[in-house]
């Protein structure tokens, strides 16, 4: 700027007379914003930190709270400012992250030194600007949190791909490493058999699957080396986790991608093995030429490279075998024996060989000297490795060791034995199964506390191969063994044999090299009767004469094992004398006793179950009986007679019940008229009576009937309406 017009400026700032817009650019120190003014002072203190040259912060960070790719966490980016990159309030602060991060639009998402932002900040994609709501020193920590920041897509990222820079300290500053989001491998290896460039190898590639990198069959696992490495194009070339590979393998320059045939956990550890990979040309490769990622997780490097060596292949094998003919179960007897001849001068080879047939290995065993430049190997079969059969492709292979010579100077290479030999597998063998339960007896509704076990061996003593199953017979009904070692066990469902003596047999099927047989066990499951608890209760426990069906008498079977009591089985309840059945379902059931049942009393509840061919049980209660209630009217008619002719009125009475159940007929009541009585006898609940002439002088007589009650009926008593006037 001109000294003149500095000058002018300055006088002007100095009288305070006017307000200079608010410098917000990150970038150039006079680009200003026309909605918003900062104090004279702090515009002039800007002013002489853009005349000085541009610095930058120090000690960048960036801490998000969550490193899954695309999901909102939490950030926390520190800086120290410069020597010369103090900043006022409304200064501002530009972070920047990859442009796949979208940073929250709203100021109250951001803190400066935990104090909350007031201004709008500008967001685009990756970056973020805010002014800073607090001063902050020269050489001083500022510590920016931002809430709901969405993290970047999952990957990783080099630290130039975040950067922190302030309207003071221009510069753009980057943390000191980058930062990886989302779902990534781990514990990463590879593992070839052998280090001879451009030679054959198997190979083994393992990782750990991220916790949320959970394979579902068909998923896929890429596995990237040095671009000179060859991976074999058929899918029975790998394994994963032991399970051979059934979908065509995507193979290219240094890369292969296989589906994996089998589903794979969270955190799962992988292991893929890789037979027949064309080693990379001979030379020292970086860790970062080799990698594995999966359908659910970025990839990731082994913690180390590989160096792969000049291999010179100049080694002979011999493969002899001690027989052309074994039995099936007594394969070990075939004996293979391994000779790999060096070069004179060159030591002898060291490492391990390997018996094949065709593609299958058959085993494999270290070698150890036998001359300065030869060594031998034996290895042999174990029983029932193969099945009955011809194996007409038979040849071994060297694996150099690490050394591959005793010789330090000389490296042997892969070699395989030529020409192919043969041998065979001989005929079926016969087995043996034997049966047996334990315990012997069981109560109905768990027999299956009684484990059956079976075993299945073969001629010679070995053991029926592992996961073959054999059926057993627990009279009609069946359960299935699976073999192991040989050995085997079931048990038959709960409630599966109605109580009896049940023989016990196995049957083992066989395969393709062993003959099916049977055993029997030598004693019997026998299943007795289960024991059952009867409950009874009633409700209510007390009724009245005449409602005694007011009270429903529920029962309950339960068993000791807890199946069920079959529906439409009886419970006889007995109250007192009388009974009622009860059809149970669901092993509940109700009646009720008929009116009039009882007399007035108390009386014992009986619940009896009879039990069926597997069942049995009773328990006790009480009911009690009391007397029901009655009503008696009165009337008389005519309701006047003359003085010696009394006799012409007649009283009629009448008894009922609450529960309307007929009075007994014959009961008396007795009627007053004034201080003169009559008795009516009752029938249908209905009397009559009268009272003598001239038993009254001439007056008006109140008429009162009287019913006494009698052993289920309580007593009452009734007014007429009117009077008897004499």
């Amino acid at each position: 700027m001109h000294k003149s017009r500095m000058a002018h400026v300055s006088a002007i700032l100095a009288a305070g007379a006017i307000s200079l817009p608010l410098l917000a650019s990150t970038t150039s120190a006079f680009a200003a914003s026309p909605r918003a003014t900062a104090p004279i002072g702090t515009q002039l203190a800007r002013l002489k930190a853009h005349a000085q040259p541009h610095a930058s912060v120090v000690s960048v960070t960036f801490a998000p709270s969550d490193r899954q790719g695309a999901i909102s966490a939490i950030w926390t980016v520190d800086a120290t400012t410069s020597a010369t990159g103090a900043l006022a309030i409304g200064a501002t602060i530009t972070i920047d992250a990859p442009p796949t991060t979208t940073f929250p639009s709203a100021a109250s998402a951001y803190k400066v030194n935990s104090t909350t932002v007031t201004a709008i900040p500008s967001t685009a994609a990756g970056t973020v600007t805010i002014s800073t709501p607090v001063a902050v020193s020269s050489s001083t920590l500022v510590t920016v949190v931002m809430t709901g920041v969405i993290n970047p897509a999952a990957g990783t990222y080099a630290n130039t791909s975040f950067s922190v820079s302030t309207s003071v300290d221009t510069t753009a500053s980057n943390p000191a490493s980058g930062l990886s989001f989302g779902s990534v491998v781990s514990g990463v290896s590879f593992s070839p058999s052998s280090l001879v460039g451009a030679g054959s190898a198997t190979w083994t590639v393992g990782f750990t699957a991220s916790a949320n990198g959970a394979l579902a069959i068909g998923d896929t696992i890429t596995i990237s080396a040095p671009a000179s490495t060859t991976f074999p194009s058929a899918a029975s070339a790998y394994t994963v986790n032991s399970t051979t590979v059934t979908a065509i393998p995507s193979t290219a320059a240094g890369t292969v991608t296989i589906a994996t045939p089998v589903a794979l956990g969270n955190s799962t550890a992988v292991s893929v093995q890789i037979t027949g990979v064309t080693n990379p040309a001979a030379s020292s490769y970086p860790n970062t030429s080799f990698s594995a990622s999966t359908t659910a997780d970025a990839a990731a490097n082994p913690a180390s490279g590989q160096a792969f060596s000049v291999g010179s292949v100049n080694t002979t094998i011999g493969l002899g075998l001690s027989s052309v003919s074994v039995a099936y179960g007594s394969e070990t007897s075939e004996i293979f024996t391994v000779t790999v001849t060096g070069l004179s001068g060159e030591g002898y080879p060291e490492g391990t060989v390997a018996v094949y047939n065709s593609s299958t290995e058959l085993c494999s065993a270290v070698l150890y000297t036998n001359g300065s430049y030869s060594a031998v190997a034996t290895c042999s079969l174990t029983a029932y490795e193969l099945a009955a059969g011809a194996y007409s492709d038979v040849f071994a292979t060297y694996i150099p060791g690490i050394p591959s010579s005793s010789n330090s100077s000389y490296t042997y290479g892969t070699s395989s034995s030529s020409p192919v030999q043969a041998f065979s597998v001989g005929s079926v063998s016969t087995t043996g199964t034997t049966v047996s339960e334990s315990p012997t007896k069981v109560t109905y509704g768990h027999e299956s506390a009684s484990v059956i076990s079976v075993t299945v061996t073969t001629h010679d003593g070995g053991a029926a191969p592992n996961g073959e199953k054999v059926i057993v017979h627990v009279g009609a009904i069946t359960c299935t063994a699976a073999l192991k070692g040989g050995k085997g066990a079931c048990r038959v469902a709960k409630t599966a044999l109605p109580v009896g003596s049940y023989p016990v047999s196995a049957t083992y099927g066989g395969d393709a090299n062993l003959r099916g047989s049977s055993g029997s066990s030598v004693s019997r499951l026998t299943v007795s009767k289960d024991t059952t608890r009867t409950s009874v209760s009633e409700s209510p426990a007390n009724v009245t004469y005449g409602h005694e069906s007011a009270s429903l008498i529920s029962v309950a079977v339960t068993t000791r094992y807890g199946e069920a009591v079959p529906n439409g089985e009886t419970v006889t309840v007995y109250v007192g004398n009388v009974t009622c059945t009860a059809a149970l379902k669901d092993d509940r059931g109700n009646c009720r006793i008929a009116t009039t049942a009882l007399q007035v009393g108390s009386y014992p509840v009986l619940a009896t179950y009879g039990g069926d061919a597997n069942l049995s049980g009773s328990s006790v209660s009480e009911l009690t009986v009391s007397k029901d209630t009655t009503r008696t009217k009165v009337s008389e008619s005519p309701t006047s007679v003359t003085y010696g002719h009394e006799s012409a009125s007649v009283f009629s009475v009448t008894v009922t019940t609450r529960y309307g159940e007929a009075v007994p007929n014959g009961e008396k009541v007795t009627v007053h008229v004034g201080a003169i009585t009559c008795t009516a006898v009752l029938k249908g609940g209905n009397g009559t009576c009268t009272i003598a002439n001239n038993a009254l002088p001439v007056g008006s007589y109140p008429v009162q009937a009287t019913y006494g009650g009698d052993a289920t009926l309580s007593s009452s008593s009734g007014s007429s309406t009117s009077r008897l006037t004499v």
